[in-house]
């Protein structure tokens, strides 16, 4: 079973376009957790997602899409 199969459709419509755009968003390695930051990189912001599993879910679907992975913030938006 995919992880997207646990979302419902309202929450999928709502993030569909941050996934389907890897040449606009992309990801931030935290230096102090082994986790990722969602960064808009057009607009130099971080994408808050409330729902740690939803965040989850958007970052492996951005990943699958080929968004570019940074390892600092600042290489993200320069």
């Amino acid at each position: 079973m995919k992880i997207i199969d646990n979302i419902n459709s309202k929450d999928y419509g709502r993030f569909k376009d941050i996934w389907e755009s890897p040449e606009r968003y992309a990801l931030v390695k935290n230096e102090f957790r082994e986790e990722f930051a969602i960064i808009d990189i057009v607009d130099k912001s971080y994408v808050l997602i409330e729902d740690e599993h939803l965040e989850k879910i958007v970052q492996e679907k951005l990943r699958e899409n080929g968004c570019k992975i940074f390892n600092n913030i600042r290489d993200a938006i320069n």
